[in-house]
């Protein structure tokens, strides 16, 4: 007879079973579109919920499973297997608790008692199958089982053999799962969030707040006005850490945030689709009296479009803005193409763009191997701004900005009728430098196709940039190495232009 310890374990096992498939499909439903509440890379979830669907599997086989077979060597060879899954399952349980993935974590947990349960359960079996009295009952029930009714011959050792190669394949991809909630966490392990976290509610009437990450520095004056710093999609407040220590030390208040869906701020919810729902009411929650508001970048966007909100606003700063729009509209002018050609061409990379995004946070994200396809040079780990790129966050924000991007106005720069002074600091690059950096590396001529595009390319770059600007001045930076990463690299230099141009 079956016994009522392992009649009761076959029941638990059978509704872990339910909730792994109910969980699986759940979450396969949220990997195309977001989540219930926030917008979260669901692969994490699909992946540990096909998990713990193996290891129950895993259970159900080892209760009826030949006796006989628990008295070989090899059985050890299992307790190692199902001790390894535990300890993986567990410091996957452990990192997503650090970054608030309850799902993970729950399910995680499930994997490691399953795993602890089919470790015991080997034990278990091994010392009834030496010592109990009544072993022809087991050999009896195991005759009229439905379960393992394979003769030992050719297709039981193929079932033990695919056994066998699942078992090796579900391993190590916890253990890269593991890894992933390693990679995942690791920013907030070894840095942590500083400053202060600030509850912004949202402008729906829906009384939902969002928690932002604000980290501010320098001395309050009346008389100064404090920086704001706006980045662009995959902008932490890392990235402005360094522009921020330049700053204070002329005495100046900086602020760095990160946006929703980024750094250590909370995830969009699964309703949001930009960030004007909480950004003016961000600004206000700040309790700066007068502000500098500056934009990096794609960060512009964000600036330009919330300017008119506030009240405390001073001026606006910004740094080559727009770069990814502004170039595809200099491209149509350069290659002469119309409307429908742009649009035909930014629908093109976008399509293009996001279906690598989806490849990142299906496998990269989940399986922690985000610096093996990252596009840097050196990914450094001793570097905060570099492992808040390990992170969920970063990759489905600029799937949110690309999905965006197809659909953006004309307009580059609008300011929706509110005057607020504007002043840009442009990169502006002479013929010259135009063949050293960029044509002589790729052997071409100075009136190559090629170079005579570059140059076609900077002077209507430099032409648009320069008329965004509204009662204020333009800062023209020639020097070789200027660009969006100078900007940010050269903290001394760009601290320098913000004291100038605010003062």
């Amino acid at each position: 007879m079956l016994s009522i310890g392992k009649f009761c374990s076959t029941i638990f096992v059978l509704v872990i079973i339910l909730t792994s498939l109910a969980a699986i499909g759940i979450y396969s439903s949220y990997t195309v579109k977001p989540g219930p509440k926030f917008i979260r890379n669901q692969f994490i979830g699909l992946y540990l919920s096909i998990q713990l669907l193996f290891y129950c599997l895993q259970t159900l086989y080892l209760s009826y499973k030949n006796p006989q077979r628990f008295l070989k060597p090899l059985v050890f060879a299992d307790l190692a297997y199902f001790t390894l899954a535990i300890v993986f399952s567990s410091l996957s349980a452990l990192f997503h608790v650090l970054t608030n993935r309850v799902d993970s974590c729950v399910f995680s947990s499930l994997i490691v008692l399953i795993n602890l349960l089919n470790f015991l359960l080997i034990i278990n079996r091994r010392f009834e199958t030496k010592t109990h009295k009544k072993y022809m009952d087991y050999i009896d029930f195991i005759k009229t089982s439905s379960f393992i009714t394979l003769q030992d011959g050719f297709l039981k050792k193929i079932f033990r053999f695919v056994n066998f190669l699942l078992k090796i394949f579900f391993l190590l991809s916890l253990i890269l799962i593991s890894n992933g909630s390693l990679m995942n966490s690791m920013a907030r392990i070894k840095f942590g969030a500083k400053g202060t976290f600030v509850n912004v509610p949202l402008s729906d009437k829906s009384n939902r707040f969002i928690k932002i990450h604000l980290v501010c520095d320098g001395p309050k004056s009346a008389n100064r006005s404090s920086f704001l710093i706006e980045g662009d999609c995959r902008s932490s407040h890392v990235d402005f850490l360094g522009i921020q220590r330049e700053l204070v030390k002329m005495n100046r208040r900086v602020c760095v945030w990160d946006k929703a869906g980024l750094g250590y701020s909370d995830f969009f919810y699964s309703d949001m689709r930009n960030h004007g729902l909480y950004y003016s009411n961000f600004l206000r929650s700040i309790n700066e009296s007068r502000v500098v508001l500056v934009g990096m970048g794609d960060g512009a966007d964000l600036v330009l479009a919330n300017a008119g909100k506030l009240d405390n606003l001073e001026r606006l700063v910004l740094f080559d803005a727009l770069p990814t729009r502004l170039r595809w509209h200099a491209e149509s002018q350069v290659r002469n193409w119309s409307q429908n050609k742009l649009q035909e061409q930014i629908g093109n990379f976008v399509e293009k763009k996001i279906w690598l995004i989806k490849l990142v946070n299906a496998f990269a994200v989940p399986l922690g191997l985000v610096p093996s396809v990252v596009q840097r040079k050196k990914f450094d780990f001793s570097m905060e701004n570099n492992l808040l790129w390990l992170n969920e966050k970063v990759w489905l924000s600029e799937k949110m900005y690309l999905e965006q991007l197809e659909g953006s106005g004309d307009k580059l720069f609008d300011l929706g009728g509110f005057d607020v002074r504007v002043s840009h600091v442009i990169t502006k690059k002479s013929n010259d430098q135009i063949y050293d950096q960029l044509c002589a590396p790729k052997n071409q001529k100075a009136n190559s196709r090629y170079c005579l595009y570059e140059k076609k390319m900077n002077g209507y770059l430099v032409s648009e940039r320069s008329k965004m600007v509204n009662n204020g001045s333009v800062y023209e930076c020639n020097e070789n190495e200027c660009g969006a990463e100078y900007f940010i690299r050269n903290a001394q230099f760009t601290a320098k232009v913000l004291d100038g141009i605010s003062s």
